[in-house]
């Protein structure tokens, strides 16, 4: 190796170190799920740069919309109970449907979550029914039948809260 070739080397290394300097990057030691690792991996093969690029990227696109979440009282108690929920307590990594739900951080989010809660309590009420029958008992009955009124109360007054009907008596906007 001649002389002008460590030169050049040397400008080199003091040239990368000064622009990463000037950028102010820092390394992020933490754990993360491995799905998301490989899922990481695929996407920087897919696009063809670096990974720490594309998780740079991740992560400020999903900062911004964290950020606005922050925002709103009721939006920063979905996504801390999430975070509490999923991130913190379960495995930390959640499906793409959920992902939306949360991105969403809005009404789509709890009316699917009502509507799911009246659909169980729905087939819980059915299933008691052949209970009820078999058993000559209809305290199972009863309790099943109030569960899904209340989640079905709960529902409709939610509907009516969020604007989606004229009036109480349950017109539809668009009639």
């Amino acid at each position: 190796m001649n002389l002008l070739d460590v030169f050049k080397k040397k400008h080199e290394k003091e040239l990368a170190a000064s622009h990463l300097d000037a950028r102010l990057r820092k390394q992020l030691n933490m754990m993360v799920d491995y799905r998301l690792c490989e899922a990481l991996k695929v996407l920087s093969q897919k696009i063809t740069v670096p990974r720490n690029v594309v998780g740079e990227h991740i992560i400020e696109v999903g900062s911004f919309y964290v950020a606005k979440a922050v925002d709103d009282e009721h939006k920063l108690g979905l996504l801390r109970k999430h975070l509490i929920d999923s991130h913190l307590l379960d495995d930390g990594y959640d499906d793409d449907e959920s992902i939306l739900r949360i991105g969403e951080a809005g009404s789509i989010s709890e009316l699917l979550k009502l509507a799911e809660k009246v659909l169980h309590r729905w087939h819980t009420f059915q299933r008691s029914l052949g209970i009820a029958e078999k058993t000559n008992s209809v305290d199972y009955l009863n309790r099943c039948q109030r569960d899904f009124s209340l989640a079905s109360i709960e529902l409709a007054m939610w509907l009516e809260k969020h604007g989606l009907f004229d009036d109480p008596s349950g017109k539809n906007i668009g009639n």
